[in-house]
């Protein structure tokens, strides 16, 4: 028989669930402080609203570039906070107005699109209208022809023959320069440039020192020559004749560069291939007869400046008109280097 301690003690299990609902409740007394302080920290870095009067003031006029407005452009927010300031600065006013145009912003509508980003407690000071400009401006195409046509000028004055521009291709869409003063248009050739047929050529902007465009453009240049074409068909192996060639008005731009240019450059050659009547004839289309051959004794000529030496040599070797050759001098024994100038003639390089 139980005694009456053992049938009064409580059983375990009330213990237990007592400690275990003391537990829960001190978890939550330390745990909801937290989740408060959490929700207000969240909701302080979202609120844009700003605590205490702020005064922002209003520039009378700004130039801009191309794209939006935004406060930062039409404000001093240099006294502001930077905790405020960067909220203020994205503030969107309008879109940029076109190049070289301009319109007004008037301070209710500053005012307005503050309050629409959910800015509050600003006060908007200064200028009652803003003027927004667009500063940049368009280059146009006519103006950079003209540069182009003023290098090309300078740079082919000296040329031979007839010189033409015939045309320049400029980039046809829209280029649209930043604004902050005058700028100047200068053209530059690239290395090796024969200013001849289509000749690229690069267009630089500058403003002050520095070069803000480049730009490529292309001319087409052409150069007139009167150049000997054939008068009548002229066979293969036929030797030609000063009588056999009339001139012709031709492009440069057009012609190989072997064309024979000149009449006298035909003397003693020979056709290699039938010719037909107004072809230009190339240095390929003739060959000519050795002037020299080798062993035979040849006239030798020296001139510098206003000195002129003759003396007899023998040649080396064999050539033809143009052809550079060895020749040794009779009288002084001492070879030589000597371009052959006609049938046994040669003159000294110097």
């Amino acid at each position: 028989m139980k005694s009456i301690a053992a049938r009064f003690r409580p059983p375990m299990k009330c213990f237990e669930q007592f400690r275990i609902s003391s537990d829960k409740e001190l978890k939550m007394r330390t745990l909801i402080p937290r989740i408060i302080l959490a929700i207000f920290v969240a909701i302080s870095a979202v609120a844009p609203a700003i605590s205490g009067a702020v005064e922002i003031r209003l520039i009378p006029s700004v130039e801009v570039n191309e794209g939006e407005v935004f406060l930062a452009e039409v404000a001093n927010l240099s006294k502001v906070s930077r905790r405020i300031r960067g909220e203020l600065e994205d503030v969107f006013l309008a879109s940029a107005p076109p190049s070289g145009m301009s319109f007004r912003i008037s301070r209710e509508t500053v005012g307005k699109s503050i309050r629409n980003a959910g800015i509050e407690g600003v006060t908007l000071a200064g200028a009652r209208v803003v003027r927004v400009r667009n500063s940049t401006r368009i280059l146009d195409q006519q103006e950079m022809v003209s540069a182009v046509q003023s290098f090309l000028k300078s740079r082919l004055i000296n040329r031979n023959g007839d010189v033409e521009i015939k045309t320049i291709f400029v980039p046809r869409q829209r280029i649209l320069l930043p604004g902050g003063g005058n700028v100047q248009l200068t053209v530059q050739a690239p290395p090796n440039t024969r200013f001849i047929g289509r000749t690229p050529l690069i267009l630089r902007v500058i403003r002050g020192a520095s070069e803000i465009r480049r730009i490529w453009v292309t001319a087409e240049i052409a150069i007139y020559m009167d150049v000997p074409v054939a008068r009548r068909p002229i066979r293969a192996m036929e030797t030609l004749k000063a009588a056999d060639f009339e001139f012709r008005r031709q492009d440069m731009a057009s012609m190989p560069s072997d064309t024979i240019t000149s009449v006298p450059e035909f003397h003693g050659a020979i056709a290699i291939r039938a010719i037909s009547p107004g072809s230009m004839v190339r240095k390929s289309d003739v060959k000519f007869p050795y002037l020299v051959k080798r062993g035979h004794l040849v006239h030798i000529s020296a001139r510098s400046g206003g000195l002129s030496i003759t003396a007899i040599g023998k040649s080396l070797d064999a050539g033809r008109k143009g052809d550079l050759i060895r020749v040794i001098n009779i009288d002084s024994k001492k070879p030589v280097h000597a371009r052959i100038v006609g049938a046994s003639s040669v003159e000294v390089l110097f």
